[in-house]
């Protein structure tokens, strides 16, 4: 019995389906995380963390004085805060591209079986 040209056919479509189907739950997943780190993200926009990093700029030298470990903390806090909302906005970017759908077999460009 010998592999047909209908036999390629069926696994052709078998094969796309696979794919299709493991497309769909990858886009899937990637769209839950963009919905729940897009909102982190909007927590991380400069709106929102600009005015803590004035504040603790302004409130440092005085601090430093008086206390000085405090004063550190909120030198750490501001890092962090820039470097976690950079990070965010970088997944979130990430995040934002589609993985392209599975060419179905009808779509897929001819080959030659030379």
């Amino acid at each position: 019995m010998a592999f047909t040209e209908a036999d390629q056919k069926k696994l052709d479509d078998l094969t796309y389906r696979k794919a299709s189907s493991e497309w769909a739950t990858r886009e899937d997943a990637r769209k839950a995380k963009l919905a729940a780190v897009g909102a982190l993200g909007d927590v991380f926009t400069k709106a929102t963390v600009q005015p803590f990093v004035d504040a603790a700029n302004a409130a440092r030298p005085l601090l430093a004085a008086s206390d000085p470990t405090i004063a550190d903390m909120l030198g750490n806090i501001v890092t962090v805060m820039g470097f976690s909302g950079l990070q965010v906005a970088q997944f979130v970017e990430q995040l934002s591209v589609a993985e392209p759908e599975p060419t179905a077999p009808a779509d897929a460009p001819a080959t030659s079986s030379d």
